[in-house]
């Protein structure tokens, strides 16, 4: 089951989608609970823009492992892209309620918190991202978005700067 889990997640990152659902079939008919498979299913019919049978399949992602915080994580994803940044919160808060030092999901929290306005909780969550991982681009950027919101630009290009190339990415 995992290893086709795996197979379809690569097949839909390089776009061949018919056979990332042939892979997530046959992972279905071996591990039809597993919620980390649901979850890869959710993603691909979201990217897909099934939105509908993206939601029924991070339901039941959420529904075989309600600690799934990567099927809570996702859950959180598709909240704010249908009901709003603050509707996404709880999902993500409950995340982190089961694993509070999962930089993934103090990301997605951190940049939801800034999308909001809540610059302070962003910057405390950004903090708490580069406590983990000094070198954690996307951390860096949120601090540099909140010195530049603030009109200081030149504290928002050293934050830049401490990033390196770890900003790449962004």
């Amino acid at each position: 089951g995992y290893a086709l889990r795996m197979l379809g997640r690569v097949r839909m990152d390089r776009g061949n989608f018919g056979g990332a659902e042939e892979a997530f079939q046959a992972a279905l008919k071996l591990v039809p609970e597993d919620s980390r498979l649901w979850t890869e299913i959710a993603r691909y019919h979201f990217v897909s823009a099934d939105h509908r049978k993206a939601i029924e399949a991070s339901d039941k992602a959420v529904a075989f492992d309600p600690k799934d915080i990567r099927a809570l994580e996702f859950r959180g994803q598709m909240v704010r892209s249908q009901y709003g940044l603050a509707a996404a919160l709880p999902w993500f808060e409950g995340a982190l309620a089961i694993r509070p030092d999962d930089i993934p999901l103090l990301e997605e929290y951190a940049a939801t918190l800034g999308e909001l306005g809540r610059n302070r909780e962003m910057l405390a969550t950004a903090r708490k991202i580069l406590s983990i991982n000094s070198r954690n681009g996307r951390a860096y950027y949120m601090q540099a978005v909140i010195a530049a919101r603030a009109g200081d630009y030149p504290l928002a290009q050293r934050i830049l700067l401490l990033a390196g190339s770890a900003i790449n990415e962004m």
